[in-house]
């Protein structure tokens, strides 16, 4: 399960190749700068929507989210596809392929909100549509290079 709530006053930083962004019910509710940011609603004005009152004051209800925005390269793919019959020798031939792949997010909005923002919130699934399916948790970085 995800961690939700985050301690005022964490000291938080985003590096020049990264997005931070906080979501809470799967949308999102504020971005970082990139650079040294202490998480306090005074010095940040979207977080004080985020307050835990529960705790006094003291948490932000929200995911922290990071995702990478430089380029992802020399990811590797291949293995085996199919096996074929040789015309002329009626042999099976095992055909496989292997390379490398780059990525690049081009918008780290749409990643996070479609990996974590359409995940069903607890209280929400209709009663009738089955059994409850498991969350899943995948982060931002490994997403970043599927």
């Amino acid at each position: 399960m995800a961690r939700m709530t985050i301690r005022r006053l964490t000291q938080v930083t985003v590096q020049p190749d990264e997005i931070a962004l906080f979501v809470k019910e799967g949308r999102v509710v504020g971005k970082l700068p990139q650079g040294r940011s202490t998480l306090d609603g005074a010095l940040i004005p979207f977080l004080g929507d985020l307050v835990d009152f529960a705790s006094g004051g003291n948490m932000y209800r929200a995911e922290l989210c990071f995702a990478g925005t430089r380029e992802f390269v020399n990811l590797p793919f291949g293995g085996p596809i199919d096996d074929i019959e040789d015309p002329e020798t009626g042999l099976a031939v095992g055909l496989r392929v292997f390379g490398e792949y780059a990525i690049i997010v081009s918008d780290p909005t749409a990643l996070i909100l479609k990996l974590i923002g359409t995940r069903q919130a607890p209280g929400i699934f209709a009663p009738n549509a089955g059994p409850r399916p498991r969350p899943t948790r995948v982060s931002a970085e490994t997403a970043v290079r599927l």
